[in-house]
């Protein structure tokens, strides 16, 4: 049982620690500079997804992908 538990906590780890690592602001999610990561941003973002686009690369893997989406999901509606 302890080692189910390690082996799930070591898999979460590996899934979680890099978006933690990275965007730790809204700032980083307003890619527009309006102030706030509203819808601009969000459509920025998806515009950007599956790209190699360093500013909306929030987790720094190197390609925009579902974890940097985790990332920018956690600021959406936030004021800078």
């Amino acid at each position: 049982m302890a080692r189910r538990f390690f082996l799930l906590l070591g898999i979460l780890s590996v899934l979680l620690v890099p978006c933690m690592l990275q965007a730790q602001t809204a700032a980083d999610c307003d890619f527009d500079r309006s102030g706030s990561v509203d819808f601009p941003d969000f459509l920025a973002f998806v515009g950007a997804y599956g790209s190699i686009q360093t500013k909306h690369d929030l987790d720094g893997s190197g390609t925009v992908e579902f974890p940097d989406f985790l990332i920018f999901v956690r600021f959406y509606g936030q004021a800078v």
